[in-house]
């Protein structure tokens, strides 16, 4: 558990900064971030998923066909229903990728907070 937690802390970093990363091009809309944050929870069906949204529902659909074909989630067929499923193998890939990159980031954010004190201070 607490690696997931790790790995859930560490991926909203990236959605922080997933705006500047257009090569994350799967995570370019915040529909699509929001859909990861509900399922982080627990999985959900498609139904759920979408009644969270202010979209059609076949807008949210499209979002979640977007994530599963990058293999962030995965959908399973229960009777009528079909339930997404966060894939934190995937995402634990996407984690270890990103972490090369977490002294930069971390550099940058301090440098950032560095300079607003002193934009702040005069």
């Amino acid at each position: 558990m607490e690696e997931k937690i790790r790995i859930l802390a560490f991926l909203s970093l990236i959605i922080v900064f997933s705006s500047h990363l257009p090569y994350l091009n799967w995570w370019g809309f915040s529909t699509r971030r929001e859909i990861i944050k509900l399922l982080a929870n627990k999985s959900l069906s498609i139904n759920e998923v979408a009644k969270w949204f202010e979209i059609s529902r076949p807008a949210t659909s499209k979002h979640i066909k977007i994530l599963a074909e990058s293999d962030l989630i995965t959908i399973e067929s229960s009777g009528r229903e079909r339930y997404c499923h966060l894939n934190l193998s995937t995402i634990e890939e996407v984690f270890n990728w990103v972490k090369n990159y977490e002294y930069f980031w971390l550099n940058k954010l301090d440098n950032l907070d560095e300079c607003m004190k002193k934009s702040k201070n005069k």
